[in-house]
């Protein structure tokens, strides 16, 4: 095996491993908060909510890792488990004063759209805040 392919291979690894980490991690997150960049004025919304919650976790274990995606940051997420940091996760939606279309999320290297019920969840909370 020459040198590049086994640095691919441990990349590829690499990541794996902090993927599982991740999702391993998902299960002790009892609590979240969302700040948010843009708007009348930075805002952090915490949420314990077990569905709200849970509809959090689901988007991070149903992303789809693609590069090509671009996040220009509207607010981040924080997955937390009694008050101590698993997981920063950073959005952009369009509701949220996004300059793209879709809603994406970046984590871990790792970009991906967000889930629907996410984005909605995200969407709604940012409206009622800047009412």
């Amino acid at each position: 095996m020459n040198l590049s392919k086994f640095a691919i291979l441990k990349i590829t690894l690499l990541l794996f491993i902090l993927n599982f980490n991740v999702n391993t991690n998902l299960s002790k997150v009892n609590k979240i908060e969302i700040k948010f960049y843009k708007g009348k004025k930075p805002l952090t919304y915490p949420i314990t909510d077990n569905n709200i919650v849970n509809a959090f976790k689901e988007m991070i274990v149903k992303s789809k890792n693609n590069p090509e995606l671009i996040c220009d940051s509207t607010g981040e997420i924080i997955y937390l488990n009694n008050n101590k940091t698993l997981l920063k996760v950073y959005f952009s939606t369009r509701a949220t004063n996004s300059k793209y279309r879709s809603s994406y999320i970046t984590y871990n290297n790792i970009s991906s759209l967000m889930t629907y019920r996410a984005g909605m969840d995200l969407d709604e909370i940012f409206y009622k805040l800047n009412k």
